[in-house]
């Protein structure tokens, strides 16, 4: 207990219960901050925040990189990890946030089939997710609800492959959509998103849907041992399985300096959480070095599997003005784009 509280970062509240407003769960974390200077001057400042909602309407900018690598096992097979990483105003009127739409597809699938499930997932979230954005005229969007239809309209496109072709194509997959002051959170298998804030270290925004996830909220086995466990590799919930997909859904309040990862499960199979952390966390405004040195770590570990990652770094407020209508940063080189 005692080597917890000095060395272990407290679990976000809102990982055990989504329901706790983000503004309460920044509060909490910061009570429990390991360093005196970084908590609240007294408990009346921490009543005040504990009651205080912050304004909403935040504009914060971020800035992207991403990387993809076959790994070293599979360099000569079809990488099936697929990326799509893009930014923008919401809307057509004036004044609008800016959006920031980030997504890890992991295929899997025999004869390159992941590879096409993956891709048809990126397709899917463009066609329903990115031009939804993009063309609003309401300023009124449930931005989790359009995300969450998204990953529902991929499942289904995947599904109907399968159906159609008598094939077994499926695919994992984590996406993130930045606006303003938040970020809305998805997942469908082992793909994952962490959140990275100095004051709290890195943690885990999304659960993964896979037999040793699950031994080990039952307490069978201990949190390392996913690395080595014979059945590390079964999920039991992907896209394409079934014409309906159920999807996790996470909301994170995010502020200046946070970091956002995306990744396929290429690089925490390989990276440990503490070194994914160190690499992080390094005090270097520059996403796509960050990138390539997590991939690095990954190869460095073995380079058993594909691996993919999203960094996304959360500047200052920015001035809308300054965005593009919308622009992508990644995507796989067979997806096509609507015209805006």
């Amino acid at each position: 207990m005692g080597y917890k509280h000095v060395m272990e970062q407290p679990i976000p509240p809102r990982l055990i219960n989504s329901q706790i407003p983000p503004y309460i769960e920044e509060a909490i974390l910061k009570a429990l901050a390991k360093q005196r200077n970084d908590r609240y001057k007294d408990v009346d400042a921490f009543l005040e925040a504990l009651h205080k909602p912050p304004i909403q309407g935040k504009r914060l900018g971020f800035i992207v990189g991403t990387n993809s690598h076959p790994g070293i096992k599979r360099k000569y097979k079809p990488n099936e990890d697929s990326l799509l990483a893009a930014q923008g105003l919401v809307g057509r009127v004036p004044g609008h946030q800016p959006f920031g739409l980030f997504v890890v597809a992991d295929g899997v699938g025999e004869r390159a089939c992941g590879q096409d499930a993956s891709r048809l997932t990126i397709q899917m979230i463009v066609d329903n997710v990115l031009s939804k954005l993009v063309s609003d005229r309401t300023g009124s969007m449930d931005y989790a609800e359009i995300l969450t239809g998204g990953i529902q309209s991929a499942n289904q496109a995947v599904h109907q492959q399968n159906m159609d072709k008598r094939v077994d194509m499926g695919t994992t997959v984590t996406s993130a959509l930045v606006v303003g002051s938040f970020a809305y959170v998805v997942n469908v298998g082992d793909s994952r998103t962490y959140l990275y804030r100095e004051a709290v270290g890195l943690c885990k925004v999304t659960n993964d849907h896979s037999v040793v996830a699950d031994l080990v909220g039952a307490g069978i086995i201990k949190p390392d041992d996913i690395y080595t466990h014979p059945k590390r590799d079964q999920i039991y919930r992907s896209l394409g399985e079934k014409a309906i997909v159920d999807v996790d859904k996470f909301t994170v309040q995010l502020r200046e300096g946070d970091k956002l990862l995306l990744c396929s499960d290429g690089l925490w199979h390989m990276v440990r959480d503490p070194k994914i952390e160190e690499v992080i966390g390094r005090p270097v405004l520059n996403p796509p070095m960050t990138g390539d040195d997590l991939i690095q770590s990954a190869l460095e570990g073995g380079g058993e599997d594909n691996v993919s990652v999203i960094v996304v770094q959360i500047t200052g407020e920015v001035n809308p003005e300054i965005f593009p209508r919308v622009q992508l940063l990644a995507k796989p080189e067979n997806v096509q784009m609507p015209s805006f």
